[in-house]
């Protein structure tokens, strides 16, 4: 919060505290008062404050009172009067209480979204209200309107305070001004293109947007520099509009400026499209002879960066005209040298391979371009140094190093001399003022230890972890010194000088911005109490779960006391709320299952508990479902995750067609960051169409059943991208026991696992390779499973190439699938893909042949979105049967794997 009034009040000016008088005898308070409207704060304030009737008048910790009161961002102005009389004082905190923003609600924002609206408010819930940022505020909201199109716009926000709380809501209203079209574009200036080419480049297809006008000047800009005038400047220059016909003109101005042209000689390696975005003559339009030098050096380092290392430039200037120079850069490449090996002499204790890793030079291969760059080299000789130095070998040196052509002349061979020094081993470590903590235990996290090599980058790491150690048990103020000395013994002697400092308790949590969030959600997500020990971490973790709510856009935990050393911290809790309700509306295709429908209603924060309440509808002809679900994120305040839903649906497969009607309930953990577990048991009630269904594809005694299953997974995923991977794996594994309620008779085991691992050996290019397996186990003497338990491949996303289920139309017990895709990432989200998919769909291993075993092969493209890809596929049979086609075109929106 920004503080607008702060000032103290007092009897004598003091640069020093306690105050003494002339007698030597200290100050005490003899009274502190509140002064402000909401008394129910009364309790925080004098918690945050911290002084107390009696005690010795501190200044120092008056100041930080005011700091942490400001920093508690629920009051207008903080004011202290302090009053002397004789050896006593009187304290007077004047705070105005702050109206805090409840809720910002938007009206009249059509056609613009509202998300985009809102990045043009500065006002958000959770921040103090100040009414003479208003104007502000509606001025920017016009600007944004007007760089939209929208002329004439007005806006105005209302009010809504309740004193009660000292909250208020406020409502911005939009009356929108009227668009207007594009007539007529006149130029100013224009000598060198066509006036029409220019004109073109103005969109008028859509209402004028200032915002998009800047955009297409910017084209325009382009075309001139790349036509070498470098110096063009373009801006509007006049804008009429007719408010009756709803249309303006404008006038462009143009001052084309001196023609630059550059040409390269000799350049057989690099093109010199590419070049002429390196020179910097291009960009600045400048020709002196200081630019023309520094269009030489970033040639040069650009051939250099490719290892040419001696390539030479030369220029020319020629003057054609006044507006017209002729520049000629003359580069001799020369030969291109790479890095064919790097050795080292006098490594006794560590590897060439060892050392390499520690390097960014690197030899030529299929992965590194092995070009040499001495700077990037000499700091590459520099961390060997620094490595071995944590390793306990303090003066090792790099002796001396050389540069060499191979026999071909084309490669280079680098040696690097080194010596050796010998080594220091700790003979003890010594521990002054520690008192809380267990030597054992401090010993077993240190990285340096007795008998060990000695290290002054690990003994400062280790003073890190000590200090970290230390707060992590509630003494956040300790302070940690070392000291070492080398004795005649060629060993090392450590000494710890440790002072513990006061250990600290958390205080209050105060909270603010929490509108329709109850207090007790909060408190139960958060990972501490008020009396528990301080505690860093802890405050780290309880922001992690305060965001795995879902329900706030942003946070903040800020704490009181740090600054004056205090024994009770606190804690502020600073929310702003996500919109709880929330519609959605989407349509999508595959080729499977045809167009579907969605719509969302969504309750983020259900009765400000902080659970989640969705109903969720889909409709499309061959598969329908309407659900309900219910979320808590912390259940019963732990760190378990609750989903529990019921839901009814429609499906028409290739062999059946079946209405089911359940409910789940399942429970999530997140055991780190990358390993889950879930638990969960369903309950369904299958019913199948007699008519559409071929009862002959699906097993005996098929038919109408109600399942239950009980089931456990455990997935591990450490992939550096979920929507769009290059690197990593996860792999999951379930297992599912079920029985048929109905018959009371059929019990079945179910069980899959997932396995999928990303390689990039480029940039630009990603392997992705991806097993499925699945297999039910009939445990009862009928070797029964309920024919919607079964497995069904071909399809979208299983095997491309087959229509959907057309591998073994009346499923499987057993099923296993292999995706290899090959990525290639074009532009801005777009990739080519090549793939091979194969796999089986049968009843047991024991059916399993050459036959069974199904394969096909493809290309496709993809346009990555925020919220999945969307795949064009087409696959080919490789192994193509008499009455199956050559193959099949496959779109979907999605992920795939």
């Amino acid at each position: 919060m920004k503080l607008r009034h702060f000032f103290i009040l007092s009897t004598l000016l003091l640069s020093f505290s306690p105050r003494a008088l002339p007698g030597g005898e200290l100050e005490r308070i003899r009274s502190i008062e509140i002064q402000n409207s909401l008394p129910q704060r009364r309790k925080d304030i004098l918690s945050i404050i911290r002084l107390k009737v009696g005690d010795t008048f501190d200044r120092e910790k008056m100041d930080n009172s005011i700091f942490d009161l400001r920093k508690w961002g629920v009051f207008k102005n903080v004011e202290v009067l302090v009053r002397h009389e004789g050896n006593e004082v009187e304290l007077t905190y004047q705070l105005e209480d702050a109206y805090i923003i409840k809720e910002v609600a938007i009206a009249g924002n059509y056609p613009l979204l509202e998300k985009r609206v809102r990045r043009a408010v500065f006002m958000s819930p959770g921040d103090v209200f100040e009414e003479e940022k208003i104007p502000e505020q509606i001025d920017r909201l016009i600007g944004f309107y007007e760089k939209e199109g929208f002329q004439n716009t007005i806006v105005y926000i209302q009010q809504y305070p309740n004193d009660n709380d000292r909250s208020i809501t406020l409502k911005v209203v939009i009356e929108k001004g009227r668009g207007f079209r594009v007539r007529e574009v006149n130029l100013e200036g224009n000598t060198v293109f066509h006036p029409g080419r220019i004109k073109n480049k103005i969109s008028r297809f859509f209402d004028f947007k200032p915002r998009k006008i800047k955009s297409d000047i910017d084209s325009i800009v382009k075309l001139y520099k790349d036509a070498g005038y470098p110096r063009v400047r373009v801006k509007l220059s006049k804008t009429e509009f007719d408010k009756e016909r709803r249309t303006v003109d404008l006038t462009l101005q143009i001052k084309e400026g001196k023609r630059v042209e550059v040409l390269f000689e000799g350049n057989a390696h690099q093109q010199s499209r590419k070049l002429q975005k390196i020179v910097s003559v291009t960009q600045s339009g400048d020709t002196d002879e200081f630019e023309l030098e520094h269009s030489k050096a970033l040639l040069l380092a650009h051939y250099r960066s490719l290892g040419y290392d001696e390539t030479q430039v030369t220029y020319t200037k020629k003057e054609l005209s006044p507006l017209h120079s002729l520049l000629v850069f003359k580069i001799e490449e020369g030969p291109k040298h790479l890095i064919k090996k790097i050795d080292f002499e006098g490594n006794e204790h560590f590897s060439d391979k060892t050392l390499k890793k520690q390097m960014l030079t690197k030899e030529e291969s299929l992965g590194d371009s092995g070009v040499f760059l001495e700077e990037l080299f000499k700091q590459d000789l520099e961390n060997i140094e620094k490595f071995y130095e944590t390793q306990g070998y303090l003066e090792t040196k790099v002796e001396d190093w050389k540069k060499e052509l191979n026999a071909t002349q084309d490669k280079f061979l680098l040696n690097v001399e080194l010596k050796e020094r010998k080594i220091y081993p700790v003979e003890s470590l010594e521990f002054e003022g520690l008192k809380s903590l267990k030597l054992e235990k401090v010993k077993g996290f240190l990285r340096v230890q007795e008998n060990k090599p000695f290290s002054p980058t690990l003994l400062e790491e280790d003073v890190r972890a000590l200090l970290v150690h230390y707060a992590d048990q509630g003494y956040p103020y300790a302070e940690v010194k070392t000291e070492f000395d080398k004795l005649d013994s060629g060993k090392v002697k450590i000494r710890y000088k440790i002072n513990e400092g006061k250990k600290a308790e958390m205080g209050q949590i105060l909270l603010v911005g929490n509108n329709r969030t109850k207090s007790k959600s909060i408190l139960q997500a958060l990972k501490l109490k008020e009396g528990d020990p301080f505690r860093p971490q802890q405050i780290l973790d309880s922001q992690i779960r305060l965001r795995r709510l879902g329900i706030f856009d942003s946070l903040s935990l800020e704490t009181l006391g740090l600054k004056g050393k205090e024994e009770k911290v606190h804690l502020v809790v600073r929310v702003e709320e996500r919109k709880n309700k929330i519609l959605d509306l989407g349509f999508t295709y595959d080729t499977d299952t045809s167009f579907k429908a969605k719509l969302v209603y969504s309750e983020l924060n259900l009765l400000g508990r902080a659970k989640h309440l969705d109903f969720k509808l889909t409709g499309g002809l061959l598969f329908n479902r309407g659900e309900i679900a219910y979320t808590d994120p912390r259940f019963l305040g732990s760190d378990w995750q609750q989903f529990a839903n019921v839901f009814a649906q429609y499906e028409n497969r290739a062999s059946l067609e079946d209405r089911q009607v359940g409910t789940s309930l399942a429970f999530l953990r997140d055991l780190t960051r990358k390993l889950s577990l879930i638990f969960k048991y369903e309950f369904a009630l299958t019913e199948f169409n007699e008519a559409k269904t071929d009862f002959s594809l699906l097993p005996p005694g098929s038919g109408t059943n109600t399942t239950g299953k009980l089931g456990v997974s455990v997935s591990y995923d450490k992939r550096d991208n979920f929507g769009d991977p290059h690197s990593g794996f996860y792999t999951v594994g379930k297992f599912d026991y079920g029985t048929q309620l109905n018959d009371g008779v059929t019990h079945f085991l179910k069980w899959g696992s997932r396995f999928g691992y990303w390689w990039s050996p480029f940039a630009k290019l990603t392997f992705a390779n991806v097993l499925r397996v699945d297999n039910i186990i009939p445990l009862s003497s009928s070797g029964r499973v309920p024919a919607q338990e079964l497995f069904f491949l071909g399809g979208d996303d299983t095997i491309r190439g087959f229509g959907q289920d057309q591998i073994n139309p009346g499923g499987g017990k057993l099923a296993l699938v292999h995706n290899l895709e090959l990525q290639f990432r074009l532009y801005k989200g777009f990739q080519v893909v090549g793939f091979a998919d194969s796999g089986f769909d049968i009843n047991s291993w024991g059916e399993l042949g050459l036959d069974t075993l199904r394969h096909s092969a493809g290309a496709g493209l993809r346009y990555v979105t925020p919220v999945g890809p969307i795949r064009l596929d087409y696959g080919f049979i490789l192994d193509r049967r008499p009455e199956e086609s050559k193959g099949r075109l496959h779109f979907t929106f999605g992920y795939f794997f």
